[in-house]
């Protein structure tokens, strides 16, 4: 056996002749591998489209055994579409318009006039009384995020306090 020497400029050109081959080769690998990356994409995207044609020929079966009239589903549509929103705020309710000028007086004005009942007892006994104005506080945070109380003062109409104070004179 004989060895023959091989020169670098061999080397170099055998090399330079392969890397030519492999050029090529190597961009189709690179086109083949973008192509099953697209073609995953796509049966990723017919999977779910299966899924909602199943899901729409289940809901096309149970509205056939149904046999809802149309107007009736379009209610239901309708009331489903109502109760995933948020109801609007109930309006605050109107206070009632006093027809003439009337004095109101605070519990403590009562208190002075009423000897023998405390403030608190006057806040119990007028507080669900018709007629007497509840005005309430709003709630406050402390800066350690702890809640106070809520406040709460009673407008007592004059002829609120007269009326109550004939009910229950003793």
């Amino acid at each position: 056996m004989s060895t023959q020497a091989v020169s670098p400029a061999d080397i170099l050109h055998y090399s330079q002749a392969a890397l030519t081959r492999l050029g090529p080769i190597l961009t189709d690998l690179a086109r083949l591998n973008a192509d099953s990356a697209r073609l995953n994409a796509i049966k990723d995207q017919l999977a779910i489209l299966l899924e909602t044609r199943e899901r729409i020929a289940r809901i096309k079966e149970e509205l056939a055994a149904r046999q809802t009239p149309p107007k009736q589903l379009a209610k239901e549509a309708a009331m489903r579409l109502r109760n995933t929103h948020k109801a609007p705020p109930e309006p605050e309710p109107v206070p009632a318009v006093v027809t003439k000028a009337e004095r109101v007086y605070s519990v403590l004005e009562i208190h002075q006039m009423w000897p023998g009942r405390s403030p608190d007892t006057l806040r119990r006994m007028f507080r669900n009384v018709e007629g007497v104005e509840v005005y309430r506080g709003a709630e406050a945070t402390k800066e350690d995020g702890t809640q106070t109380r809520k406040y709460t003062a009673l407008g007592i109409p004059e002829s609120v306090y007269l009326r109550y104070r004939k009910e229950h004179a003793n």
